[in-house]
């Protein structure tokens, strides 16, 4: 196929093209009077969103419109994977640099110096955020709400299910898609694994799951094909009385056929006279990838007490006191939870310090690599809430869904790195404080603001940049910004006196609940900033010629 080669002014142009068309549909759903955006797909049909990161998923286009698009969709992925929030916020400050910058570009303006200029601008918004953010505190419920579109139940649903699971940024909490029409939480105390049982004829409870009281708990990193190995340790268990439950790599159909032999002729016995022992036993199937399972035995062992039986795939050399133990191992169909493990809480709690020590530091880890570290404390940490989402209807339920990943996402950033002024307030204050500030070049002190170097243009677009989120808000709402900025900018004793649209009344935003998180806001100006460096330096592209 023939290419099209474009450069200069016409790239340009296309690029701001591809950048409005992407962020045009995705800022009116910015703000609590922001608004739904229907997405029609011949695959999944009808999608009714106000989730800023499914819009912009769904908008496609062909040459270098594609471009612009695609870079810009890496920056709002960047911002949904780190922070799960402030997509919308990611849209909107792109499109404000990448039009702005491309506008000064075509005036003469330097590109590097104008990138310059912007980081500079970044450093100080950085800065800002951390001084100005404050902790959570007992804010959870709101933070929520107003990242879940202004809903109180949304709120009140995630305050119970951090209440439950910890108010730390890794708290186990998840959200599925329910057939009910009512959102319910359900809280889970123990260590989850994420595999179920192998066999319906494993079920011994009349809940449908496999309930072991005070079992010993063996963890055999490899693959189990024979069950004669297990007789000696089995025999052991017979004589103390208590269930074994196994985790290991693999169990080969072989070995599974024989526990299910083994289960149904001691029901057979027990028939025939009338009474006896039930050998009970246990079967956990390791979900980690084999690089991972090393760790994820470590773990057990620490929670269960055991003193090295994943160390060794020699069954026989096994003793009773090698063994872990708990209260209880319950294992469902989905899932297994370790309850009351033997060990020692001393030892649970450094390894979930150290985890989170190598999240923080390690800065090689890959995105899977911190996923797994992710799991590893949030299956530590002990207490689990899964939230279901109900809803009257497929449309309402999908929609409802994104608000409550949303509005969790929102929670977890928060805890990181505290909260600040929502409703676009604390970009809007910063920017203001941008226009005071003064550099030094050559000796001589000189204004950043309004400046006529291509640096200081730079600073100038950040600056213009962070009015974007505030003034869509307005807009969205149906409010002049000039008016609504001016009665709340003449309050500059209180960097927290903001704006709420759904009462239109000035208000200090951190005391109405009106909040955002501070690490959401940082990564969305960091990831737009990084789009804008981008399209700056962008002269040429080649495309395939559509038109033939």
């Amino acid at each position: 196929m023939d290419k099209q080669v474009k450069y200069g002014k016409q790239v340009r142009e296309e690029l701001k093209k591809g950048v409005n068309m992407i962020c045009d549909p995705v800022r009116s759903t910015l703000g609590a009077k922001g608004r739904l955006v229907a997405i029609f797909d011949s695959l999944r049909g009808l999608h009714v969103t106000k989730d800023g990161y499914t819009v912009a998923k769904s908008i496609k286009s062909d040459k270098t419109q594609s471009i612009a698009i695609n870079i810009v969709m890496q920056a709002i992925d960047n911002t949904n994977s780190t922070v799960g929030d402030a997509t919308t916020t990611t849209a909107i400050l792109c499109k404000s640099l990448v039009n702005g910058g491309l506008d000064a570009i075509d005036k003469g303006y330097e590109p590097l110096e104008l990138i310059t200029g912007i980081e500079k601008a970044l450093d100080f918004v950085r800065e800002e955020l951390m001084r100005v953010s404050v902790p959570v505190d007992d804010r959870i419920a709101q933070i929520a709400k107003i990242s879940g579109n202004n809903r109180q139940d949304i709120g009140d649903i995630l305050e119970e299910a951090f209440s439950e699971a910890g108010t730390h940024e890794d708290s186990s909490i998840k959200c599925y898609l329910t057939e009910d029409d009512k959102t319910t939480v359900d809280i889970q105390s123990g260590y989850k694994i994420e595999r179920g049982f192998l066999r319906d004829a494993y079920i011994n409870d009349a809940s449908g799951k496999c309930v072991y009281k005070n079992p010993y708990i063996l963890m055999i990193h490899a693959k189990i094909t024979n069950f004669r190995d297990f007789m000696p340790l089995l025999n052991k268990c017979v004589e103390a009385k208590r269930a074994l439950v196994v985790i290991a790599d693999k169990f080969e159909g072989e070995f599974l056929n024989s526990v299910s032999i083994s289960l149904q002729k001691q029901v057979q016995q027990l028939e025939t006279q009338g009474g006896g022992y039930f050998q009970q036993i246990g079967l956990i199937q390791n979900p980690m990838a084999l690089q991972s399972a090393d760790e994820m035995y470590g773990d057990i062992a620490a929670v269960v007490g055991s003193k090295g039986s994943h160390l060794t795939t020699i069954i026989n050399d096994i003793n009773l006191e090698d063994l872990g133990t708990a209260e209880e191992v319950i294992i469902s169909r989905a899932n297994s939870l370790i309850i009351s493990g033997g060990g020692n809480q001393e030892d649970v709690d450094a390894k979930i310090k150290a985890l989170r020590v190598q999240l923080a530091d390690d800065d090689e880890l890959t995105p899977f690599q911190k996923s797994v570290i992710k799991g590893r404390i949030e299956s530590l940490c002990g207490t689990h809430a899964t939230i279901r989402v109900g809803g009257a209807n497929e449309v309402e339920v999908l929609e409802l869904k994104d608000l409550y990943d949303d509005a969790l996402s929102a929670v977890r950033a928060a805890l990181k790195e505290g909260i600040v002024c929502g409703g676009g307030t604390a970009f809007l204050r910063i920017a203001r404080r941008m226009r005071d500030m003064k550099y030094v070049k050559k000796n001589k002190w000189y204004n950043v603001f309004g400046a006529v170097s291509s640096e200081q243009a730079g600073w100038n677009l950040l600056h213009d940049a962070l009015l974007s989120p505030f003034d869509n808000i307005m807009n969205n709402a149906g409010l002049d910004t000039k008016s609504v900025s001016k009665k709340i900018l003449t309050k500059d004793f209180d960097f927290n006196i903001g704006y709420n649209i759904l009462k239109n009344e000035v208000v200090n935003m951190i005391s109405e609940g009106i909040i955002d998180p501070a690490m959401a806001e940082r990564v969305a100006i960091e990831n737009a900033v990084s789009v804008a460096s981008l399209m700056y330096n962008m002269d040429g592209v080649v495309v395939e010629d559509m038109r033939k």
